[in-house]
């Protein structure tokens, strides 16, 4: 069944610190943690609740039963001579952002397109059987919607395809997310879990049994995705399948949106929210005090366009501006002990004291969180160390090698490296050891 969602929103402001591990050697063990600003009215709800929200880039679009409003970063406003009334948004970057009725925005403008082939032809909600219920967009070259009887569609460049039967007639997608134009995950209310290839479609592992209405899912690389169902329920998907649950929440739940593989929002329908990844959250921090007896109001939906711009709305209709950052990861000191740089579990890299900035990951979308960092002896660059073993060079540090496209028995949680530069180590959490360059093999833990 498909869940009318009345909208509401908020940003997380705040930047998160965790304890400091050793120089080198850390672990991104903490939730990402959130600080909400105050709610500002966004319009009156009398001119339509708000149903649908996607924010890409710096780019948000909610979409109303009369209208549409969007925020480029300057405050919300209404959309002139675009779409309204629609079941559905998906913004793939600043500049590309989808609705059903084949409406498209760049970032100024909206232009108008080609519907959803829908059975019967696309109507707006309420006006008839079938409409999109879930719609994500990778890029302009590819976008998905899901129906709220089984079927997903296709959108290329300006043209949709479809209907394309996925589940039973009597199943809505409730959630699909595309991070690449190679990799799109869907699945149902049932929790039946779908998988595109670039290609075609195929029926992936299921969540496990028992699982609740499976509400949203959101997939920030094609080897990672979180799931939420309505009793506040989480499951993370990997390539080799589903694990949870992990009770997050004890009231009806809303949706989810990751930005990062390490930063999740959350969202109920009581106006909180929780953040973090995996097994690992923080919350609930009330971001609506703005509460009311109608209960259509209180339901909420979540969207991040970036780890920095995360917005929630319900029909209280207010909308706030901030930023979400990932837990502190790793830190290390410059040759003199004189500044030190600390990496949080996005890459985002801050210089204190004499550190020089080198760059880092900011803007990036990677497929493990960061979780180590080590510098050079001149302290003219570091070196980065993801979950995976992906290794980050900035500065004067060079590449010695990684275990990026190794599949580990156990996650690296942090790395070191040799007193010339010319090597390093990485640690995984079974103590097993991993030797680039000039660094020799000692042993294992």
């Amino acid at each position: 069944m498909r869940t009318k969602l009345g909208l509401l929103a908020v940003v997380v402001v705040g930047t998160v610190l965790a304890a400091l591990a050793p120089p080198g050697v850390a672990g991104a063990t903490g939730a990402a943690t959130a600080r909400w600003s105050a709610p500002v009215h966004l319009s009156d709800y009398s001119q339509g609740e708000l149903i649908a929200l996607s924010c890409g880039g710096g780019t948000c679009v909610a979409e109303t039963g009369r209208g549409t409003q969007v925020n480029t970063g300057s405050g919300w406003s209404e959309a002139q001579n675009g779409p309204g009334g629609e079941s559905a948004v998906a913004c793939a970057s600043s500049t590309f952002c989808l609705v059903p009725s084949g409406y498209w925005y760049d970032g100024a403008t909206w232009h108008p397109g080609s519907p959803i082939p829908v059975p019967g032809g696309y109507q707006t909600p309420g006006t008839h059987s079938d409409f999109p219920v879930s719609l994500s967009c990778a890029s302009r070259a590819l976008c998905v919607a899901g129906d709220n009887h089984g079927n997903v569609y296709q959108y290329s460049n300006g043209g949709w395809t479809g209907p394309i039967g996925l589940a039973p007639y009597s199943q809505s997608i409730n959630g699909v997310s595309c991070p690449t134009t190679s990799f799109c995950l869907a699945i149902t209310e049932a929790a039946e879990t779908f998988l595109f290839n670039g290609q075609g479609w195929s029926p992936g592992p299921n969540q496990p049994a028992g699982t609740s209405t499976t509400q949203q899912v959101s997939c920030p690389t094609a080897t990672s995705c979180t799931a939420v169902d309505n009793q506040g329920d989480v499951y993370t998907w990997t390539p080799s399948g589903w694990s949870g649950a992990v009770r997050v929440e004890s009231a009806f739940a809303g949706t989810i949106s990751c930005p990062t593989v390490s930063a999740c929002v959350m969202v109920d329908y009581e106006g909180r929210a929780f953040t973090g990844s995996g097994t690992t959250w923080s919350g609930p921090v009330t971001v609506d005090s703005n509460s009311t007896s109608d209960s259509s109001l209180l339901l909420a939906r979540v969207s991040c366009g970036t780890p920095s711009s995360c917005v929630v709305l319900d029909g209280n209709v207010n909308a706030v501006a901030g930023q979400l950052s990932c837990p502190t990861a790793a830190m290390v000191h410059t040759t003199d002990g004189g500044g030190y740089w600390t990496a949080d579990a996005c890459g985002v890299v801050h210089s204190l004291g004499d550190a020089q900035a080198h760059g880092d990951l900011s803007g990036s979308t990677l497929a493990r969180p960061i979780v180590g960092m080590a510098a050079t002896p001149d302290a003219g660059g570091y070196w980065m160390v993801a979950s995976d073993g992906g290794i980050f060079t900035f500065g004067d540090a060079h590449f010695f090698g990684s275990t990026g496209n190794i599949h580990l028995a156990q996650p690296v949680v942090g790395m070191a490296a040799t007193p010339d530069g010319g090597g390093y180590w990485m640690v995984a959490s079974d103590g097993g050891i991993f030797t680039f360059g000039d660094a020799h093999f000692f042993g294992a833990g």
